[in-house]
């Protein structure tokens, strides 16, 4: 009888590490290559959002030290103008190709702008007297934003608006004093903060939809920012410790996950996330400035150990990631910012070797 348990446990510790040895002959890990998006003329680039068709916008300057909102796609880059001023910035590009951003006008107001490829900016602005911003849209053709409010005092506010179907919608402070918004999903779920004060007050992170607002909260501090939303409606962010240091976080099914660092890091934030639940942001490393990342399975990945050791990039912050697992941000080439993308290489699993010695 105990011979026989020795064997069958012999026989399970067989199986338990073949199933090992397949497990690791079939999982490599992920590798990148690294595409420079150039410039509009200039020495300076960032790459801020990327679709599921591997569109990418974000700003460059140009030639004659302006700085232009671009949209790159198939290895060419192009200018998207201005509403008539010196400055654009494109922030986000939707799979149903609408790009959000904003501009100067002649005079040098900055206006929210909607846009699509080889169509004119669209001035979304109100009064053109006040400041606005335009930060986040969906596919629906929904935007959001914040734009200044004046109040009965005659003193200014930031306000959190919704643009839809030719229409603003306020959509009040979420509980403080101010409010902004930075993204929202198709399901109409909107990322955005309420400040505690109306001047040098603290920026809280919330998720507001069908007038009802659940804030995010911190991890100790008194700070949390909220930056991007997935079709599940999880929201990737930073928030506070205790202490001041500031931390990635994934907020999912109500509760706030702290993402970590890089190994000797005391710095973290997430930038992106995409519906596998990948992140992408920066974070510091043991005696090193900021390093874009991917967290990804519970493992935060430095992408600069998934580059070519040869390529000269520093990746520096990672901004946004999509379906296909492409990744955009800034890095720096040869001394300069540059704007990249990231293209995953799929490793080919070694099934048929180990078909072959069966």
């Amino acid at each position: 009888m105990c011979y026989e348990r020795i064997l069958r446990f012999n026989l399970v510790a067989i199986a338990v590490v073949c199933l090992a040895l397949v497990f690791t002959s079939t999982t490599v890990a992920q590798t990148y290559t690294v595409t420079n998006i150039g410039t509009l003329g200039g020495n300076d680039s960032v790459a801020l959002s990327i679709n599921d068709l591997g569109e990418v916008v974000g700003y460059s300057k140009t030639a004659d030290g302006e700085v232009h909102a671009f949209r790159y796609f198939r290895e060419a880059i192009f200018d998207l103008s201005t509403l008539g001023g010196k400055e654009s910035y494109a922030y986000l590009i939707t799979n149903s190709g609408i790009l959000i951003g904003d501009s100067r006008t002649p005079d040098g107001m900055l206006r929210p702008f909607m846009g699509a490829p080889n169509s004119p900016l669209l001035n979304l602005g109100g009064d053109p007297h006040l400041f606005s911003s335009a930060r986040g849209a969906n596919n629906v053709g929904q935007v959001v934003g914040f734009r200044l409010i004046i109040d009965e005092h005659g003193q200014f506010h930031k306000r959190a608006y919704l643009y839809t179907t030719n229409r603003t919608i306020d959509l009040g402070t979420f509980g403080g004093k101010q409010s902004d918004a930075i993204a929202i999903n198709d399901a109409g779920k909107v990322v955005g903060h309420l400040y505690t004060e109306y001047h040098d007050g603290q920026k809280r992170a919330v998720l507001y939809q069908a007038g009802k607002v659940l804030e995010i909260g911190t991890f100790g501090g008194n700070v949390s920012i909220g930056e991007a939303i997935n079709k599940a409606g999880q929201v990737v962010g930073y928030a506070e410790l205790q202490g001041g240091d500031k931390r990635a976080f994934l907020f999912t099914h109500g509760r706030l996950k702290n993402l970590g660092t890089l190994p000797g890091g005391t710095q973290s934030f997430a930038y992106g996330v995409d519906d596998h639940e990948r992140v992408v942001g920066a974070s510091d490393a043991k005696d090193s400035p900021l390093h874009a990342f991917i967290y990804s399975d519970g493992v935060m990945q430095d992408l600069n150990k998934l580059i070519p050791a040869d390529s000269g990039w520093l990746l520096t912050e990672a901004k946004s990631i999509n379906e296909s697992g492409q990744i955009v941000g800034y890095g720096f080439l040869n001394g300069e910012r540059r704007a990249f993308v990231l293209t995953p290489i799929k490793a080919i699993a070694k099934r048929d070797h180990l078909e072959d010695r069966r």
